[in-house]
């Protein structure tokens, strides 16, 4: 939750007890590119869950007002237990192309434009499917919760990247080279990735939501503390049919 002043109430990640779930990405884009004069999108995710609908609708709705904001990628899922339907979708604003509706398997997001992705989302698309093939089973819930964070916290520089550098322009090379690692260190002198969350969801509805954020304060000269927060609940699906006979 954001609680800068001015946007209170935004998030980069969200879920309500519905199913739905969304999680907004900033598109890194060159100092040349930026404008001020545009809206926040730190609200974006939180509107999804108010919203009634359903993500594929709300990312076409969003669309007509997309050139309000500045380059942002905003992903949609909507899990439906009852009937085994699960829809995920993404829509950005950086291009003309409308919500993209994602087929089964393994998708990866990062601050870049999923047509053009940066090496670390590379990367970690193949570290996650390496981790799904481990860990097959719900019964291994608590090594596969181990294996993602893992992968969260992994601080490899995937650098020299070309396509870092054409949507960095404008930014100090020590700062675009730090960006290119899945977990920004937060002792480098710029923001870094202060929570990770995984959110998982069996086939009935039973979600497992397990976040781990840095204690504040954050003093980067000592060692890092993480509190760690786990909400277990089950999907209350709208879906479900109700006979009045």
């Amino acid at each position: 939750m954001d609680f800068e002043e001015g946007k209170q109430g935004g998030t980069w990640l969200a879920m309500n007890t519905s199913g739905q779930v969304a999680t907004l990405l900033n598109l890194m884009r060159p100092i040349s590119d930026m404008d001020g004069t545009k809206k926040d999108r730190g609200f974006l995710a939180v509107k999804f869950l108010e919203s009634g609908t359903d993500g594929v609708s709300y990312l076409q709705r969003l669309r007509r007002e997309a050139d309000m904001y500045q380059s942002f990628l905003l992903v949609t899922i909507d899990v439906k237990p009852m009937m085994g339907e699960v829809t995920a979708a993404y829509y950005t604003n950086d291009g003309d192309e409308g919500p993209v509706i994602l087929k089964k398997g393994v998708h990866v997001f990062g601050n870049s434009s999923p047509s053009q992705p940066w090496k670390k989302v590379n990367a970690a698309k193949k570290m996650f499917e390496e981790v799904i093939s481990r860990q097959p089973k719900s019964s291994q819930k608590e090594e596969l919760l181990a294996d993602i964070f893992q992968v969260l916290r992994n601080d490899t520089l995937h650098y020299p990247d070309k396509q870092l550098d054409r949507d960095t322009e404008g930014r100090p090379e020590e700062y675009v080279k730090q960006l290119s690692a899945i977990y920004i260190k937060p002792d480098q002198g710029i923001y870094g990735s202060r929570t990770h969350t995984v959110i998982l969801i069996d086939s009935h509805g039973n979600v497992d939501y397990v976040e781990k954020t840095m204690k504040e304060p954050i003093d980067v000269t000592s060692n890092i503390s993480w509190v760690t927060t786990r909400m277990q609940f089950t999907i209350q699906d709208s879906s479900r049919i109700v006979s009045h006979l």
